[in-house]
């Protein structure tokens, strides 16, 4: 089975790098050698997908989540489909993983707030000056 790393691994004789790292993909002999920094191409283990008696589709499988390192030490949060879930970054992999748990018992994905305003979005008092037209606090 054809595989990509998507954190650094040994297998196979040789380091494996991620394809963003320069690595390529390599072949696996058996299916019990896939490893958690391994990620299949072409076919989805059975493992992917986790029952829901929660769900309003009569515990139909629904898509787990789980981590994936997304170079320079950043580790994301992906669907059953190898899709990015939401705008989260964690800095570890245990965050992500504290993410993907969050998301697989039904929390809604962290979507970045909008940064269109320099400061994030609060309400400035000025101290009430209409001589005042710097939007800033009075000191």
């Amino acid at each position: 089975m054809k595989v990509i790393a998507i954190e650094r691994g040994y297998y196979g004789g040789k380091i494996q790098d991620p394809p963003e790292a320069g690595g390529e993909p390599f072949h696996l002999t058996s299916e019990k050698h896939l490893g958690k920094w391994m990620e299949p191409q072409g076919w989805k283990p059975s493992s992917v997908t986790k029952p829901d008696s929660t769900t309003s589709n009569g515990g139909a499988p629904q898509p787990a989540f789980t981590t994936k390192h997304n170079g320079g030490g950043r580790h994301i949060v992906i669907d059953a489909d190898g899709k990015k879930v939401g705008d989260f970054v964690g800095a570890s992999k245990e965050e992500a993983q504290a993410e993907a748990d969050r998301l697989t018992a039904g929390g809604e994905p962290y979507v970045k707030p909008d940064s269109t305003t320099s400061n994030g979005g609060a309400a400035v008092d000025d101290g009430g000056n209409p001589d005042d037209d710097d939007d800033g606090p009075d000191a």
